[in-house]
């Protein structure tokens, strides 16, 4: 059990951690909705102590397992990070509208490693798939994954509108500890379909960009507004996977590292390499160049012939 005091915004919070549940009194009106949302005991699970230095992202690299998302909201020397616990901020007001995240101009792609482990994972979700209409029907003989995976998404349906949105986001984050493909299967990449990642409640960012892009199916989302994107973090200096999702004509961009979800244009660093959605897989081109000519740099989610 550990004490913190933390000045926030000219109030002072005084917090007690015990296990994953936080208590405390705060000087402001958004106290109890934070508390609810960011906090609540359903799903959270219990986190690891934190390291004497934090960091606000992760360098999820191959045996090496990133911190919890809690952790990753906190950093020891710069202080609380609000926002990151808020995971209805979708970033500033902007007009910006386009037809791919990030305003990306892609190329579509019918080869490499990349083409190759999307198809294998839209065969694993075919079987899924069944699996999931048969607990619909059979509960009682649902399959554990299923089980957890299905409850996730029944608790965003029950909100309206952006909300489910935030709450499955916030529900996949927090029930899935962040892991190595090399340190959980003994491999470099390994793409888990999303009863996969609900069987070990572990995986690296494209298992819980997959499995978030398959609950927003099963929340009802158009395919044509969903992508998954992998992309260049130049912030954090490593490859990263995400989910798009467009609401209200923008791109959001719902992230395993955060609790708050942002639009596109307000995430500034990201360069979109890859972009898949329902129709396939499409590369991007960098700002100076055509698609056929982008590098790709050595990272945790990086595999041999892109």
């Amino acid at each position: 059990m550990g004490r913190l005091r933390v000045a926030l915004r000219g109030v002072m919070l005084s917090a007690i951690l015990s296990g994953p549940m936080l208590s405390g009194s705060i000087g402001f009106a958004r106290a109890e909705a934070y508390s609810a949302i960011a906090f609540a005991a359903d799903g959270l699970r219990t986190l690891p102590a934190m390291p004497a230095t934090g960091s606000p992202v992760i360098a999820d690299f191959p045996g090496v397992a990133g911190p919890a998302p809690f952790e990753q909201s906190f950093d020891f020397r710069r202080g609380f990070d609000f926002a990151a616990l808020d995971p209805f901020q979708i970033g500033p007001p902007s007009g910006h509208r386009s037809i791919e995240p990030f305003g990306a101009n892609v190329t579509a792609i019918k080869r490499g490693g990349i083409v190759a482990k999307w198809r294998k994972v839209k065969t694993r979700l075919l079987a899924e798939r069944t699996i999931l209409a048969n607990c619909r029907e059979d509960a009682a003989h649902c399959p554990a994954p299923a089980t957890s995976f299905l409850a996730v998404v029944d608790k965003a349906r029950s909100q309206s509108g952006w909300l489910g949105i935030a709450d499955l986001n916030r529900s996949i984050n927090l029930n899935i500890k962040p892991m190595s493909d090399m340190a959980q299967y003994g491999v470099v990449d390994l793409w888990a379909t999303p009863l996969m990642l609900f069987a070990s409640h572990a995986g690296d960012c494209e298992d819980y960009a997959i499995a978030k892009y398959v609950a927003l199916q099963e929340l009802g989302v158009a395919d044509a507004d969903l992508r998954l994107v992998i992309a260049r973090d130049h912030v954090a200096d490593e490859d990263h996977a995400v989910v798009a999702v467009r609401y209200d004509g923008r791109w959001q961009i719902l992230d395993n590292r955060t609790l708050a979800i942002r639009q596109d244009v307000a995430l500034g660093g990201f360069q979109p390499l890859f972009i898949i959605d329902g129709a396939g897989v499409k590369r991007s081109a960098p700002p100076d160049g055509p698609a056929d000519k982008v590098a790709i740099r050595p990272a945790a989610i990086a595999a041999t012939n892109y």
